[in-house]
């Protein structure tokens, strides 16, 4: 009997052997692509033999240093049948169960896309409609990163179709996929939503496509964020300081912060909720807020961890006037890690620059979120006691290649890449908003969707939708109707600001002018609401030129 639990003991002290692992969009209840051969990756031991069984068919390869393997079978007609993947290597196996054979398509992109069943109309009635076995779901959590992942940041699932598993599906793409049933019920729908509400297209390009449109230095400065975030920072810090400076007479706040005129900040809170500080009325702005922490020498000896919570939408920090951190993302807390070399025992300075650029300026988290940490293990709250100062300067800084919405790549990386070289019947498209006033966009959606064809193969169609009637490219002339001081302030408008009068301005319709009171027409409320956060300084600027002085705009459907 000791013999026995002496053995047991042992054999339980033995790590278990690691059997083949599917890449992260590989699972049970999945719909592989039919009529094209079938791609299968994964992970295994470096250099080991991978055998794999889909049905009755079989594959194999050999992993590369890396350990990762890709295993190709034959081409399969549509299924309803649902069949087993088998994955095989010298330790142990892996199956998966219930796959079906049909079309598989991504619906990617923005806010429209994303749009879930439940906030559509007749939603009660869709649920209760939508069992179906023959459509499989997969949504893919929302995370970015600046190199390519091979996981998702949250496991996933495919999941049939029915009232709980489509309720939070993009609408868009479930519509889309509920009609292709309905007109082919002998082949299975795998549908893939994988969305980023405000998003640019510039996120979702693959790292060639990264470099081909922004060049090796871009990509350069990814990969050294994934390394170093604090050294990314710093490099690219620069061209901060340049743009600030031209904007604020070559001021540099950040090496005195002195010649600023600071104030307690009223609550902890957003800046929107400060009343009378102007930040309430208008809260699109630049702001400076301090802070300041007394160290003993031994708490200063060493790196400390600095957590400001997050910064609502941008922020570029600094510790007695060194930058430590660089970070665009309205819900991202940010941490950053401060070298021992700028601390010093006594006080020390925390001072960040934020930029809001739509709605919600400011603390984003709780002050309980903001403290620093240092090498000692001490940790110091810094959620009470902040200064606060509005920048004259107007406008959005430089934003980095790493940040969130916007980011070079740093959605693809995390939301499409780990999706790995499964081959795709198509790819709903439904974005292009975000990127108004910005130049290229055709070339940046050819480059887009040549990315993706090298992801999950030539055969893939690419399908773009966008909002009928938005931003009608021959609203290019100067708005008709209306005194003729509205007209020239419109002229003034299309001229100081091309792309935004392109894009926003020219759909506006004046109604009258009387008392300060300016009434104007817009389109839809998205277009009044844009306007208002984010172009109401330049259009008061040229109606007060030829109107005078406006006191309030009023919008009309």
């Amino acid at each position: 009997m000791k013999r026995a639990l002496a053995l047991a003991a042992l054999l339980a002290s033995v790590p278990a052997l690691a059997s083949p692992e599917p890449g992260a969009a590989y699972g049970d209840g999945m719909v592989l692509q039919r009529g094209e051969p079938i791609l299968i990756s994964g992970t295994s031991a470096p250099g080991s033999t991978v055998e794999g069984k889909l049905g009755t068919d079989t594959a194999s390869a050999t992993t590369g240093s890396d350990g990762t393997f890709t295993l190709t079978f034959s081409a399969r007609t549509a299924s309803t049948d649902g069949i087993s993947l088998t994955l095989r290597d010298a330790d142990g196996e892996t199956v998966l169960h219930d796959i079906l054979i049909g079309d598989v398509y991504l619906c990617s992109g923005q806010s429209n896309m994303e749009l879930s069943v439940n906030r559509a109309l007749n939603t009660w009635n869709e649920l209760r409609l939508s069992p179906d076995d023959g459509m499989r779901l997969l949504t893919v959590p929302k995370s970015t990163a600046a190199v390519p992942q091979t996981g998702f940041s949250e496991p996933v699932v495919w999941r049939a179709a029915d009232a709980d598993s489509v309720a939070e599906f993009s609408a868009a793409c479930y519509y889309m996929g509920k009609q292709l049933r309905a007109d082919h019920r002998d082949v299975p729908l795998g549908l893939i939503h994988s969305n980023w509400g405000g998003s640019a297209a510039r996120a979702w390009f693959t790292p060639e496509s990264v470099a081909n449109m922004y060049g090796d230095e871009a990509l350069a400065q990814l990969r050294l964020y994934q390394r170093d975030p604090l050294a990314a920072a710093q490099a690219f810090v620069p061209k901060w300081y340049d743009w600030w400076r031209a904007n604020d007479n070559a001021r540099e706040p950040w090496t005195d912060t002195s010649m600023l005129d600071w104030k307690p900040i009223p609550k902890f809170s957003f800046w929107n909720e400060w009343t009378g500080t102007g930040l309430d009325t208008n809260p699109q702005a630049n702001v400076w807020l301090r802070q300041s922490i007394d160290l003993t020498a031994q708490q200063a000896a060493g790196e400390g961890s600095l957590a400001i919570g997050a910064i609502d939408d941008l922020d570029l920090t600094w510790v007695n006037g060194h930058p430590v951190g660089y970070t665009f993302g309205w819900g991202v807390e940010r941490t950053y890690r401060v070298p021992a070399e700028y601390l010093h025992e006594g006080e020390n300075e925390i001072l960040i620059a934020a930029n809001n650029m739509w709605d919600t300026g400011g603390f984003f988290a709780g002050p309980d979120r903001l403290s620093f940490t240092a090498a000692n293990g001490d940790t110091m709250p810094l959620g009470a006691e902040w200064e606060y100062s509005i920048g004259t300067v107007e406008g959005v800084p430089p934003r980095a290649p790493w940040d969130a919405n916007a980011g070079l790549g740093v959605m693809h990386n995390y939301m499409i890449a780990p999706l790995g070289p499964m081959r795709l019947k198509g790819v709903a498209w439904y974005q292009g908003e975000a990127d108004v006033g910005q130049p290229d966009y055709d070339a940046k959606l050819r480059e887009l969707f040549a990315g993706w064809r090298r992801q999950f193969g030539q055969q893939a169609r690419m399908m773009v939708v966008q909002l009928a009637d938005y931003a009608k490219p021959e609203a290019s002339e100067p708005a008709q109707g209306g005194p003729g001081t509205w007209q020239r302030a419109m002229v003034n408008l299309s001229r100081e600001n091309v792309d935004q009068f392109k894009a926003w301005f020219s759909q506006l319709e004046y109604v009258a002018f009387e008392g300060g009171v300016l009434e104007l027409r817009t389109p839809s409320k998205f277009a009044q609401r844009y306007i208002e956060t984010h172009l109401l300084r330049p259009l008061v600027a040229a109606v007060e030129a030829e109107l005078g002085p406006v006191t309030r705009i009023e919008f009309k459907g």
